[in-house]
């Protein structure tokens, strides 16, 4: 809890001209081999960009379904992902969806991320839209 409440007092730290990216997104809690759900769909969010190679730790973190902002009561989520597909959005984002390790925990997440960010042209417009985008306004 602590770790994840420090990480939270970092990402709002960060000056705005660094720019702003993350992956957004949705997962499910499943049990291993059947991927019988464990829980409702979350809604998550890297604390920066990503990388999603096997077995690297990738940190995500919870959104509250009502703000739309990081919820600093929801617990962090570390997983590995196994096997993550890549493919882009009908509007030409990126994303990437898997059936990924929970550090920790005997389940699996069943994720679908979409890249956010970053800004093309660095506006305060785009920036703030990004940083709405990861949960963070």
């Amino acid at each position: 809890m602590r770790a994840g409440l420090l990480c939270l007092l970092l990402l709002w730290a960060l000056p705005a001209a660094a720019g702003v990216e993350c992956w957004s997104g949705w997962g499910y809690r499943v049990a291993p081999g059947t991927l019988a759900f464990r829980g409702e769909r979350m809604l998550l969010v890297t604390p920066g960009p990503a990388d999603w190679r096997v077995g690297e730790e990738v940190t995500l973190l919870p959104l509250d379904p009502e703000s739309g902002r990081i919820d600093p009561n929801a617990a962090t989520i570390h997983v590995r992902p196994r096997r993550p597909r890549f493919f882009s959005t009908r509007e030409g984002n990126r994303a990437m969806d898997d059936v990924a390790d929970i550090v920790g925990e005997d389940s699996h997440l069943m994720l679908g991320m979409t890249r956010v960010g970053p800004a093309v042209s660095g506006t305060p417009r785009q920036e703030a839209f990004l940083r709405w985008a990861c949960g963070r306004e």
